[in-house]
């Protein structure tokens, strides 16, 4: 009955339906705000301005594809069996449509010292030309010109007409585009549109660090007295993943993520702190910097790549005998075919051979180390000094590492573009390339050692398969299987921030101490586990421990992968990389020493019981 009578027409004629959204005003004030922003943006069939008596209306012809819904509920019956789902309508994307900036808040913030940094809203089908002009008008209308643009919804402003005039004031006014980093920590937000966008600009793009809810509730996390894992947050982000622009918003208590901390000091306090931190690596706050666009030819990816396949071929005689003809004649229908690829489908050319690189090298190091683990097995005395021991263990270390730093460096050289740098583009064969070393490890062990150390030939032969295929397998030998592949799994699950294994709390306190002292963080895997296993599976050979250096060996291959995937990663800077890379070969010399001897201390503890026992 309070409705205005042309309103009630339009529910009557069944013009108004349950997608639509009909908006209440009792401010005039607020009324022409909407009013206004609408007319400047949006074509006057998608809305109608309705003032009435007591109130006035806006109406917005919304479409199904807008409306959004809760998560659907089901309704049961007495006996607890689901009777029917419900998909209840709660609201409408359009309902965060961009019809201006408050000119109220705008004020505060330039009278505070402070610039705007737009952030449009907006979705497919509302934002033409029209849209577009007058976002950019408005933006005009600032004191300063924004340093930086940032987009949300699904697509850019203009994208519905394909309108340059963005591009232009972009242009014009040396605005560079913020791409946003998904939860994930890896990749942008897709948003249609904006790659072309970047693309044009001539790459005048930074990335930008959202903080997320999860991370606002990270006040007093691990224990901490205060902000310390946001701060930690922040750090990796600017440090290791090539952010520039940090959208930041305010704590908030760890166990209710409703209430504010509005400890003033607390901000200044972590503020000082990352920027003490950041200067560590010539980095500081004030006006973020632009990578250039950095490409490299393709024929200098050809050449990377002829290098790879050289280093497949080495391998590839590991398993099979090949004669010099057939070696070099493969090599060389690889390499013509490498380069026609790299003419027809280059992405796709420069991603296998990355790929390829990551793969063969940490096999390389494999094949090394099974190299010297046959030539240990045939040492006469199997109580070879433990100083002797050690000595070939961590040269052997060193010389697997730096087979895969090679790896490293030519898979990282393959993808040095400035898509990889901004993440434009990721490498996607992390996962796989860190799953295939380890089976190849497991063809090669046999082939070279044999699962009981007493293989003699130096190929692969159907009779070794046979052999483990007929072996009779202990209890024991089936409960470290499944502990191995329990490993496995969340070793590859652990990889990204994608699934929900993640690191335990002790270990990310471990990490942020490693962080707060070093210039960069060894990985945990590698100096923790992996390279001690290494040293352990050279002393294993030499002492002949049945499985063990099976079992360690698999721990070996995970360091050598490691390595190669530190340097996939190229929005973190090389210097990093090295310097992670070289911490963990410190430490894990270190511990493999200390893991040695410590096992070494167990064995003669054992065989002196035996004797003192078996013998009574």
């Amino acid at each position: 009955e309070k409705l205005p009578d042309n309103l009630v027409a339009r529910i009557e004629a069944n013009s108004l339906d349950e997608n639509d959204i009909l908006v209440t005003v009792n401010s005039e004030s607020l009324y022409d705000f909407i009013k206004n922003g609408f007319k400047s943006r949006y074509d006057s069939d998608k809305f109608i301005s309705i003032e009435g008596e007591e109130a006035d209306y806006i109406y917005i012809d919304s479409q199904a594809e807008h409306t959004l819904f809760k998560p659907i509920i089901k309704y049961q019956d007495t006996m607890k069996k689901d009777f029917v789902e419900v998909a209840e309508a709660v609201s409408s994307k359009l309902m965060t449509l961009s019809i201006g900036l408050d000119n109220d808040k705008v004020r505060i913030i330039e009278n505070a010292g402070m610039s705007v940094i737009p952030r449009t809203v907006g979705y497919d089908g509302w934002k033409d030309e029209k849209f577009e002009a007058a976002v950019i008008n408005e933006y005009k209308g600032l004191k300063k010109t924004p340093e930086y643009i940032m987009f949300a919804g699904s697509e850019i402003i203009g994208q519905d007409a394909g309108s340059s005039a963005l591009k232009e004031y972009i242009h014009e006014n040396d605005i560079k585009i913020a791409m946003i980093e998904t939860t994930f920590q890896r990749e942008n937000i897709e948003q249609s549109g904006l790659i072309g966008l970047v693309e044009e600009s001539g790459y005048n793009a930074v990335r930008a660090f959202t903080t997320w809810n999860y991370i606002q509730n990270r006040y007093q996390y691990y224990n901490y007295p205060g902000s310390e894992e946001i701060e930690n947050t922040f750090f990796r982000a600017v440090i290791e993943r090539n952010i520039r622009l940090i959208y930041f918003k305010p704590f908030k208590e760890f166990k209710d993520n409703y209430i504010y901390i509005t400890d003033v000091d607390e901000y200044k306090r972590m503020f000082d702190s990352l920027k003490k931190r950041l200067e560590t690596h010539n980095i500081s706050f004030g006006e973020a910097s632009v990578m250039m666009p950095y490409k490299i030819g393709l024929m200098q990816k050809w050449i990377i790549t002829v290098g790879a396949i050289a280093g497949g071929m080495i391998l590839l005689t590991a398993f099979i005998p090949l004669k010099a003809k057939y070696r070099y004649g493969m090599f060389s229908i690889l390499a013509i075919l490498a380069l026609g690829a790299y003419e027809i489908r280059p992405v796709l050319a420069e991603l296998l051979s990355a790929f390829g690189a990551a793969v063969v090298f940490p096999c390389l190091a494999v094949l090394y180390l099974l190299n010297k683990c046959r030539k240990y097995m045939n040492l006469e005395n199997e109580s070879e000094g433990l100083a002797n021991i050690l000595k070939w263990s961590i040269k052997d270390l060193v010389a697997a590492v730096c087979i895969s730093l090679a790896g490293a460096i030519y898979t990282s050289s393959v993808i040095a573009d400035i898509n990889y740098l901004l993440e434009i583009n990721i490498f996607r064969g992390v996962k796989a390339a860190q799953l295939l070393p380890i089976v190849i490890f497991a063809l090669l062990y046999i082939s070279f050692i044999g699962l009981n150390l007493e293989q003699k030939n130096s190929k692969l032969s159907i009779k070794a398969i046979k052999d483990i295929l007929n072996a009779n397998i202990k209890v024991w030998v089936v409960i470290v299987g499944l502990v191995l592949l329990a490993a496995g799994y969340i070793y590859i699950a652990r990889t990204g921030q994608e699934t929900s294994v993640q690191p335990m709390n002790i270990e990310m306190i471990l990490r942020n101490f490693l962080e707060n002292v070093l210039l960069a963080r060894p990985r945990t895997k590698e100096f923790l586990i992996a390279f001690p296993a290494l040293m352990l599976t050279i002393y294993t050979i030499i002492r002949r421990l049945g499985w063990l250096p099976f079992i360690f060996g698999l721990a070996a291959v995970i360091g050598q992968t490691s390595v190669v995937n530190t340097f996939m990663h190229l929005r973190t800077p090389i210097y990093l990389s090295i310097t992670r890379t070289g911490y963990s070969l410190l430490f894990g010399v270190i511990l493999g020493i200390i893991y040695i001897v410590a096992l070494e201390a167990l064995i003669r503890l054992y065989k002196k019981i035996r004797e003192k026992y078996c013998n009574a």
